[in-house]
């Protein structure tokens, strides 16, 4: 316990543990997360504070940050972040769906792309970077005040003042990429 001129303030620790097949909903307020190897659909809010989403390997994905950060590792399916300010960093994924949006932040995404697959990301003030780790398709990058690098493996199909246009192999995934005042790599 820390006493801070005539207020408390308490730390505490809630340790859970649940078949790894259960499904999470979580809602918080500045608190810290830390969740592992669990299989079930995730829907987690939280205002201030961090959470680290480690080995999972759900297939539904449903997250919002108010001021705060983001790591998850691992999953599949559908993915669906919202971030007003924080940083979002997404490692080893499946996904064949994903909506990811951040006000005032970065996003880094890495994930399989899949034939059919659905990937929406946009940052309105702050960065975006989507590593493939396999797959392919077209992928449309819109900027407003902002830059963009890719790959050697990408082929040009369109440029235009702020939209630039890719494909990635053989594959059909639709990959939209936004920034207003950020890079996109």
């Amino acid at each position: 316990i820390t006493i801070m001129m005539g207020s408390i303030r308490e730390e505490y620790t809630v340790e859970i543990l649940a078949p790894t097949s259960v499904n999470l909903r979580i809602r918080g307020d500045d608190d810290d997360y830390r969740i592992r190897g669990f299989a079930g659909d995730v829907r987690l809010d939280f205002e201030d504070g961090r959470a680290q989403l480690m080995n999972m390997t759900g297939s539904h994905f449903e997250i919002g940050v108010e001021d705060g950060d983001l790591e998850l590792q691992g999953g599949s399916g559908m993915l669906d972040i919202y971030a007003e300010d924080g940083s979002v960093d997404v490692e080893d994924g499946q996904f064949t769906d994903v909506n990811a949006r951040v006000e005032d932040g970065d996003i880094t995404i890495s994930t399989t792309i899949v034939d059919d697959g659905k990937y929406r990301i946009r940052a309105e003030d702050g960065s975006i970077e989507l590593n493939v780790e396999d797959g392919g398709g077209d992928f449309q990058l819109v900027f407003d005040d902002g830059s963009t690098r890719v790959g050697r493996q990408f082929d040009l199909l369109d440029e235009d003042e702020g939209y630039e246009e890719y494909q990635l192999g053989e594959g059909d995934a639709k990959v939209r990429l936004e920034v207003e005042d950020g890079r996109i790599t």
